[in-house]
């Protein structure tokens, strides 16, 4: 299970199938947008937040107040700001349909049957990514990797994320890298030596303190003959953990350069025994 997600999100999740265009789609991962019967529905920003809020819920109902709380900060919040906020609940609900935004005694939800949204997307092909990465199954994983890459529009919650809990946004992120450190490890295992250096350039441009990533663009540098290159590249890493954090490489990514120092071949699966990826 990934992390941030709870077994009934994830049950919920399981039977979460690709909707038609009947379904309302939520997508997040960029900036919102909405849609009813495929067409595009325009939502003034208020409302925009709240709906990214519910989005970020997962199905799980929250009260009026805590709705308020995310959308104003506390000195900020109109009078009656629970009846603001529901005025605003009953204009999404129109927007997008009674049936999929729920009132639970005094808790309002979406309908994850109804609503279909590339958050829930996601955060499931991420968690089947992975399981086909302990399966060292490469070529699922990077088939999986691509669904996740073709959901990520830009930074999530884009022009809402005021709104969003703290940490949910880096929650994102770190997942994403994660899939491209699965995808790396794919395409090592494959033999795809290019394309893994030009992944692994990414994640370490990306955050350059990522030792795991540096380890993988060293073996595939020096899977092509480019053993310079892997030696530069342990250097760069060296001056990237030094400047940011005054410390050294570890003992894996030393390990690594000891080994294209020497000339010795390295595979994917030294880097899984350093738990490297």
């Amino acid at each position: 299970m990934i992390a941030g997600m709870t077994t009934r999100e994830r049950d919920m999740g399981s039977r979460h199938t690709i909707a038609d265009d009947s379904a309302i789609r939520v997508d997040v991962l960029g900036p919102v947008r909405v849609k009813r019967d495929g067409r595009s529905i325009a939502l003034p920003p208020i409302q925009r937040d709240l709906l990214a809020i519910l989005v970020v819920r997962r199905g799980i109902g929250i009260t009026h107040d805590a709705i308020a709380d995310r959308l104003w900060p506390a000195q900020e919040q109109p009078m009656n700001a629970g009846k603001v906020v529901q005025g605003h609940i009953c204009r999404v609900r129109r927007a997008i349909g009674a049936s999929s935004l729920q009132r639970d005694e005094q808790r309002y939800r979406l309908d994850m049957a109804c609503v279909d949204t590339d958050l829930l997307r996601f955060e499931l092909a991420v968690s089947d990514a992975e399981k086909h990465h302990v399966d060292e199954d490469p070529i699922a994983a990077l088939a999986t990797c691509d669904i996740v890459s073709s959901l990520w529009r830009g930074e999530p919650f884009e022009g809402v994320a005021s709104a969003i809990p703290p940490g949910e946004v880096a929650r994102l992120h770190e997942l994403r890298r994660r899939c491209d450190e699965i995808r790396l490890d794919g395409l090592l295992r494959i033999g795809s030596y290019r394309d893994a250096v030009l992944t692994a350039e990414s994640l370490v441009a990306d955050d350059p303190m990522r030792e795991s990533a540096w380890g993988a663009l060293m073996v595939a540098l020096m899977a092509l003959g480019r053993s310079a290159d892997a030696l530069h590249a342990f250097s760069r890493a060296r001056r990237s953990l030094a400047e940011a954090l005054g410390l050294e490489p570890g003992r894996s990514l030393k390990w690594i350069e000891e080994q294209v120092v020497r000339g010795n071949v390295i595979r994917a699966d030294d880097l899984r025994n350093l738990s490297m990826i």
